[in-house]
């Protein structure tokens, strides 16, 4: 496997959802690339610190207000400031 083909992987390989071939595939390329190595290292440690981030709840009012800014996006017409 090389590199660039690696990529598109990468979030299902960290996540572990990928067919047992492939993710052999993506371990057996990580042992010898540095570069990848540290790129898959790297984002398991993002993905680590994401999940042990207390989650944080937006107030009723905003979580209303950003609904309706959202409803206005997907409704057709000029676009709105």
């Amino acid at each position: 496997m090389k590199c660039r083909s690696l990529l598109r992987f990468l979030s299902d390989y960290v996540d572990g959802d990928l067919p047992t071939a492939t993710a052999r595939r993506i371990g057996d390329h990580n042992r010898v690339c540095p570069t990848c190595r540290r790129v898959i290292q790297t984002l398991k440690t993002a993905v680590l610190c994401l999940k042990n981030t207390p989650r944080l709840h937006a107030a009723a009012r905003a979580r209303r207000a950003l609904r309706r800014k959202i409803a206005a996006l997907r409704r057709p017409g000029p676009p709105r400031t």
